[in-house]
């Protein structure tokens, strides 16, 4: 009896676990209905209530020419317009010294003589050498003359005169080489004495009277400072602003601050691989006379006032990509009372810049209208409300 009873217990519960898990089943797909509905109800609502992005209000300013007051700036080194370590080009032996550093010197002058005696017999024995061909050239010249007429007569044969060409044709050659041999006598004779090889100061003197020179060894350092050679580097977007004859202004520290104008003479196309910026050198047409090679300079590039270029304010250009640009008004200009319009974005190339203008080399035209506020929220085909009074 009392197995008979817990066996009906068990059978109950089972009953009652399968009821409550259907009865668990059949709410959630009322709930999954539910839900549907609630959604198919309110995605029409949803849809009633997208509305257009609001309008991004803007200032804006017109593109316009003007000069622009360069504010390019880097440093310059100084280097004189020509250097020259001179070196002795034939052997011997110092036997004066003829200048001292600081000295001025003009093309051509003498700064160390060598020992001439062995280079002057060698030019005598050159001489002797040459005036002993000229003899043999001249008696081979006369004997075959002689065998021309004597084989013209029939009177010598046709291998006697070979042979006497032959003998003319080695003389002259002879004498050829016998005049190489004087020119290099004469010019070694003339490398004894070294010289200037262009009007400028002598930096340094390294050999002193009895040394014995072979050639290529130091002699003495001579620097040009007539005019003064500057060179710095600038950035891509400077380099593309500048033209060759484009006047600049450096001023040293070292000096006083004093300043001079330099012409700028090459703009390099290949960049430095050590500081990524492009060399350009500029001539500085009679330097002071205290400017030292190595010194450096303040260098400012200066806007040319009668050379009027298209010019924006500095906050309508941005950088996006990797490049410079711009957002033109599309249908709308300045003071148009809030009117509504869009923006499109256009690359532009600039070039110099002051403290409240850029120079757009490639890109806009006068009278372009750009925003110059409220740029950070603005995409192509941005729709945007012009304020008044932009600037």
């Amino acid at each position: 009896m009392q197995n008979g009873g817990l066996s009906l217990l068990r059978r109950a519960g089972g009953v009652f676990l399968r009821a409550r898990i259907v009865l668990a089943l059949v709410s959630v797909a009322a709930c999954g209905d539910v839900q549907a509905g609630d959604r198919g109800a309110a995605e029409p609502s949803r849809r009633k209530e997208t509305r257009p992005a609001p309008e991004i209000r803007v200032r804006v300013a017109r593109a316009e020419k003007r000069s622009v007051d360069a504010v390019t700036s880097v440093p310059a080194v100084v280097s004189a317009f020509r250097g020259a370590r001179i070196a002795a080009e034939v052997a011997g032996r110092v036997v004066e010294r003829l200048v001292e550093p600081g000295d001025r010197v003009l093309q051509g002058a003498a700064l160390v003589s060598l020992d001439q005696t062995q280079i002057g017999l060698a030019v005598k024995e050159a001489g002797h050498g040459r005036d002993l061909a000229q003899a043999e050239l001249s008696e081979a010249k006369r004997q075959l003359d002689r065998g021309v007429e004597l084989h013209r007569r029939e009177l010598m044969s046709k291998s006697e005169i070979d042979a006497l060409r032959t003998s003319y044709d080695r003389a002259r050659a002879n004498h050829s080489r016998a005049q190489v041999a004087l020119a290099q006598a004469e010019r070694t004779s003339e490398d004894s004495t070294i010289r200037a090889p262009f009007d400028g100061s002598v930096e340094s003197v390294s050999v002193d009277v009895g040394e014995y020179l072979r050639p290529g060894e130091p002699v003495a350092t001579i620097s040009d400072f007539s005019r003064a050679r500057l060179r710095a580097g600038v950035t891509a977007a400077e380099a593309a602003s500048l033209q060759v004859g484009q006047m600049a202004q450096v001023s040293f520290d070292a000096l006083g601050g004093a300043t001079f104008e330099a012409a700028l003479r090459s703009i390099g196309r290949m960049v430095e691989a050590d500081n990524g910026t492009y060399p350009i050198e500029l001539w500085l047409e009679q330097p002071d006379s205290r400017l030292r090679e190595g010194m450096i300079g303040d260098l400012r590039f200066v806007g040319d006032g009668a050379a009027k270029r298209v010019v924006v304010p500095r906050a309508a250009v941005v950088r996006r990509g990797g490049r410079m640009a711009v957002f033109i008004v599309e249908g709308s200009g300045l003071g148009d009372g809030g009117k509504s319009t869009v923006v499109r974005e256009r690359g532009v190339r600039t070039g110099l810049s002051d403290a409240h203008f850029v120079e757009v080399i490639e890109g806009l035209q006068p009278g372009d209208t750009v925003v110059v506020d409220g740029l950070f929220a603005l995409g192509d085909g941005t729709a945007v409300a012009v304020e008044d009074g932009g600037s």
